[in-house]
């Protein structure tokens, strides 16, 4: 992630304060501001005499009219009828009401004189503005459970799954869209935006398909093939069969709420059930919380996908990985059908601990690239180049030895805590060699002393 410049989180920050004082509600606020990002970045100047430009707007906004609410909500019509894809996703109100405001008129015209020193000509930083405004308030996830996944986390789950032309990929929860723009973005052969991949993403309101829409179309994803569904956890498994399966790639949040009760085969089987949706090539990037792999409520659907040899990755995320504090959180990587390389076995990675252990944002980094290509080699076949550090955090093991686990899957069975290996017989060498120079700084400081003393005689 590139840094912003000063003055654009600073002109962010202030179109906030001044949303916090009108009647839009918190995700209202987060998708007003992204709204006004793609209409500025979709306008400026044309020949068309019916749009209004941005330009008509700053004017409107620097003559302090009152008018500028209602050029505002038409700019924002016009811009949902040129994004072939993009739904109306707020009815922005011209005039913002609330007793706090003494001209509310005006409000309008702040929050675009703010916007007006904010560049969007370059792709990478709208983009990265976009995933600032989102971001923005952390409280968010506490108060009202909009809980965005960490930019690592998308990072990860891109790196690990393997995308080509003409596949179809779907998030379970999409949120904001986070998970498919680091999928599609930098993917070779997808083209340059992923242009000609099939988006599916499920979402939980309204309100999260806007933040997901926009999100998409600010990062130049092409939203005419993006398909945003609001749903509920029970009916996402039923519109998959009937619209999106089978599916290349699913990116899933593990929740037996998926599937409803009557459509599964046994308790807890919506990993199983997931799995038999994908394509015979397909695979599954699930997150799960640390009970899937060790509970016994979910023993079932553990031993069957280990059976069956689906399972290919159990990766232990770090805490701050995690949109909830103290949650430990695992990434799976399940395929319908392992390659060769990987048969009959399981690569285990303990990240959380490889985090604890290096502290330094740098080889953080660097770790996380190593364990995508350390997934890579595992699963082709590949000897692995020297990586020390992530070596001490990661096993490949055989579904048999799962098996005499009773199929526990927690990554303390597999992967052992680093241990300091102490040579005793050199440490006592050390400990006697700083005795010897204690006692001898000891006899120097006497003598010193003593001729301090001889001297002031």
């Amino acid at each position: 992630m590139t840094a912003l410049p000063a003055e654009c989180i600073g002109a962010i920050k202030k179109i906030d304060r001044y949303l916090k004082s009108t009647n839009l509600k918190e995700k209202e606020r987060i998708v007003y501001l992204l709204k006004v990002l793609l209409l500025k970045k979709n306008s400026g100047t044309s020949s068309d005499t019916e749009r209004i430009t941005w330009g008509e707007i700053q004017k409107s906004a620097l003559d302090r009219s009152p008018h500028t609410g209602k050029r505002l909500d038409l700019a924002f019509t016009q811009l949902d009828s040129r994004i072939p894809g993009l739904q109306p996703v707020l009815s922005v109100s011209p005039v913002f009401t609330s007793p706090n405001l003494n001209d509310p008129h005006q409000i309008n015209n702040k929050i675009v004189k703010a916007f007006s020193s904010i560049p969007v000509d370059n792709d990478l930083l709208t983009g990265e503005l976009a995933d600032y405004c989102i971001r923005m308030d952390p409280s968010l996830n506490r108060k009202y459970g909009f809980d965005f996944y960490p930019s690592s986390v998308s990072r990860l789950i891109a790196g690990l799954i393997d995308l080509k032309p003409g596949m179809r990929i779907c998030d379970m929860n999409a949120r904001d869209g986070t998970n498919l723009i680091a999928c599609i973005k930098g993917k070779v052969g997808t083209g340059e935006n992923g242009g000609d991949i099939d988006l599916y993403g499920f979402c939980r309101d309204d309100h999260e398909t806007a933040i997901c829409l926009l999100n998409l179309a600010l990062h130049n994803i092409p939203l005419a093939r993006a398909h945003v569904i609001v749903s509920k956890y029970g009916s996402r498994y039923s519109l998959m069969v009937e619209r999106i399966a089978p599916c290349h790639r699913i990116l899933g949040e593990y929740s037996p709420a998926f599937i409803p009760t009557s459509m599964r085969r046994k308790a807890h089987e919506s990993i199983n059930d997931l799995i038999q949706l994908l394509t015979l090539d397909g695979m599954l990037a699930s997150v799960v919380p640390q009970r899937v792999l060790a509970s016994p409520e979910y023993a079932d659907a553990r031993v069957e996908f280990v059976k069956d040899d689906k399972l290919e990755l159990v990766l232990r995320l770090p805490e701050s990985f995690s949109a909830y504090s103290g949650m430990e959180l695992y990434l799976l990587i399940l395929r319908r059908q392992k390659s060769p390389y990987s048969k009959d076995r399981v690569l285990f990675v303990d990240l959380a601990d490889a985090f604890r252990y290096n502290q330094d944002p740098s080889i953080r980094s660097r770790l996380l690239d190593e364990t995508i290509e350390k997934y890579w080699n595992f699963a082709n076949g590949i000897l692995d180049r020297k990586e020390p550090v992530l070596d001490q955090f990661s096993c490949p093991v055989g579904t048999d030895v799962i098996e005499k686990t009773n199929y526990i899957l927690a990554i303390q069975r597999y992967v052992y805590p680093r241990i300091e290996h102490i040579d005793i017989e050199e440490t006592y060498l050390d400990l006697q060699l700083a005795a010897n120079r204690k006692r001898e700084l000891i006899e120097s400081m006497d003598s010193y002393l003593k001729d301090i003393v001889v001297r002031m005689k």
